[in-house]
C-alpha cells in the first residue's frame, strides 16, 4: 500500500470536524487507523488541522478579503482545501511552492475541478501579499472564538482576562505529566519543568510511548489544571474512595497512589478501556471499575450502601472550554445551548454524590469549563439548597504560592488558560471542595 497523501487527510478531517461537526480526536483516529501514513506525516497532519481549527476565524478573514463574493455552503470542501493553504502560508514553515501546488492538486483530487484556478490565484496573491496580511490579521485573535464565548469570559472575568484567555488558546498546550513518587528525579530524567504543584512539564518529546518511564508505567500524562482536584483531598491513604466519571483514568491513578482505595466509573466502555490499560501499565490496582451512568448505578446502588465513601471526586459532564488549547474544534463544535444543557445533569449527580459521601466525607466538585454556570454560579445554587454539604475553602498557599492567585475570595479553585502563561499556560479548571456535616 502506498503511503497516503498528509494532506488529503488533512482534507479528510477537516471536513469531518467543519461540515460533519464530528469531534476532532475521533477524525483524526479514524483516519490514521484507515491510512497507511508515514510517522512524520503524522505530525505535519495534526499541524495542519489543530493550527487551521485554532486560527480559521483568521485565516476566513484573508480568505473573505480574496473572494468577490462568499462560497456557497456546497463548496465548504474547497474552503478546507483554501484553509490549509493559507494555514501553511501564514502560519506554519512551509515554503509557498508547496502549499499552493498541493492545494491545488486537491482540488483535483475532489472533483473541483472548475474551482481549481480560482484556489491557485488566491493562494498566489496571499502568497505575494503575505506581510500585508499578517499585518492586518495580527491583532484579530478575537476572530477565532465564537461571540457567545467571549462575551461569557467578560461576564465572568471582566474584558482584560476575556483578551488574555483569546490569546493563550491561539497557543498549542505543552504536555504534563503526574508521577507515582519522586518527581524532582523525574523532571531531571525527562529534561521537563518541574511546576508548583508537583507536575512535570516537557515542551519537546516526541512519541510519548519511547520516553522513559512510560512502559513500566512510572508517570502518566495528565495537565496541571486536572491534578488539581486529588490534591485538594489532602491524606487519602485507606480512603474509600469513588471517582466519577473516571476515564481515561488520571485521578483514578493519583488516588491509587496515594494510597485510596477506589471504584471508578465512567459511562464510555472505550474510556473505560483506556483507563484498564493506564492501571494495567502502572500497576495500579482499583477496587472496582464499572462501565456505567453514574446516575443510573448510583440510584440502584444508593439503597443497598452500608456506609458511605469518605472521598468523592465528581469531574461533572461539561462543555469542555478549558480545554480549547489541545481540542480546538470546540470553538466549532460548540454552542450556548450545550452549556445549559449540562446543568441540570450536574445538579443530579451533585445531588447523588452527596448522598453516597459519609457524614464528614469530602466532595471534591470539579468541571474543565471557564463558564461560570458550569462553575462557581452551580455550586453556589447547590450550597442554597437542603442538601448537608458546606464549602471547605481552600486556604491561599494551600497549593503553593505560585498557585495562590487561582484560589478565589470564596476558597475555590479557578484556573485560566492566561496562568502561567510564563511557563506554558494550562488547562482552565474550577475545582470546589465541600464537606457533608451530617
Amino acid at each position: 500500500m502506498s503511503k497516503a497523501n498528509p494532506r488529503k487527510i488533512a482534507l479528510n478531517i477537516l471536513n469531518d470536524t467543519i461540515i460533519n461537526k464530528q469531534m476532532l480526536d475521533f477524525a483524526l483516529s479514524r483516519e490514521f487507523a484507515n491510512n497507511d501514513i508515514a510517522s512524520n506525516d503524522r505530525g505535519l497532519i495534526r499541524m495542519i488541522v489543530s493550527t487551521c481549527l485554532r486560527r480559521k476565524g483568521q485565516i476566513d478573514f484573508i480568505i473573505d478579503k480574496c473572494l468577490n463574493r462568499p462560497l456557497p455552503f456546497k463548496l465548504e470542501a474547497v474552503k478546507n482545501i483554501l484553509r490549509i493553504g493559507v494555514t501553511q502560508l501564514i502560519f506554519m514553515d512551509i515554503p509557498a511552492y508547496a502549499a499552493v501546488n498541493t492545494a491545488v492538486e486537491l482540488t483535483k483530487s475532489k472533483d473541483f475541478m472548475h474551482q481549481k484556478n480560482m484556489v491557485n490565484a488566491i493562494l498566489r496573491r496571499i502568497d505575494r501579499e503575505q506581510d500585508i496580511f499578517t499585518k492586518e490579521i495580527s491583532s484579530k485573535e478575537y476572530l477565532n472564538h465564537p461571540k457567545w464565548l467571549k462575551e461569557s469570559w467578560e461576564a465572568a472575568y471582566g474584558k482584560e482576562k476575556a483578551q488574555a484567555i483569546i490569546k493563550a488558546n491561539m497557543s498549542e498546550a505543552l504536555l504534563d505529566i503526574s508521577v507515582k513518587e519522586n518527581p524532582a528525579k523525574w523532571a531531571d530524567k525527562l529534561d521537563g519543568t518541574l511546576m508548583p504543584t508537583g507536575s512535570i512539564r516537557l515542551s519537546s518529546y516526541g512519541n510519548v510511548i519511547e520516553l522513559e518511564g512510560f512502559t513500566d508505567g512510572s508517570w502518566w500524562v495528565q495537565d496541571i489544571g486536572a491534578s488539581i482536584a486529588v490534591k485538594l483531598a489532602g491524606e487519602i491513604k485507606d480512603k474509600k474512595a469513588l471517582d466519577i466519571c473516571a476515564a481515561p483514568g488520571g485521578k483514578t491513578m493519583q488516588l491509587l497512589a496515594g494510597g485510596a482505595k477506589v471504584t471508578a466509573i465512567d459511562n464510555s466502555p472505550e474510556r473505560i478501556e483506556r483507563l484498564k490499560e493506564n492501571l494495567a501499565r502502572t500497576n495500579l490496582q482499583a477496587s472496582e471499575i464499572m462501565t456505567s451512568d453514574f446516575i443510573e448505578w448510583g440510584n440502584k446502588y444508593y439503597s443497598q450502601l452500608q456506609q458511605g465513601y469518605d472521598l468523592i471526586i465528581l469531574d461533572a459532564p461539561c462543555s469542555a472550554t478549558g480545554t480549547i488549547r489541545r481540542h480546538p474544534d470546540l470553538l466549532h463544535l460548540r454552542r450556548p445551548n450545550d452549556v445549559k444543557n449540562n446543568l441540570e445533569t450536574q445538579k443530579r449527580m451533585l445531588r447523588l454524590a452527596c448522598g453516597l459521601l459519609k457524614k464528614g466525607g469530602t466532595l471534591i466538585y470539579c468541571v474543565c469549563s471557564l463558564e461560570a454556570e458550569e462553575g462557581e454560579k452551580q455550586i453556589e445554587q447547590i450550597l442554597e439548597t437542603e442538601l448537608p454539604l458546606k464549602l471547605s475553602p481552600i486556604a491561599p498557599n494551600e497549593l503553593g504560592k505560585e498557585m495562590s492567585m487561582m484560589i478565589t475570595e470564596k476558597g475555590e479553585f479557578r484556573s485560566l488558560p492566561s496562568y502561567l502563561s510564563d511557563r506554558g499556560g494550562m488547562d482552565g479548571f474550577y475545582c470546589a471542595r465541600l464537606r457533608k456535616n451530617k
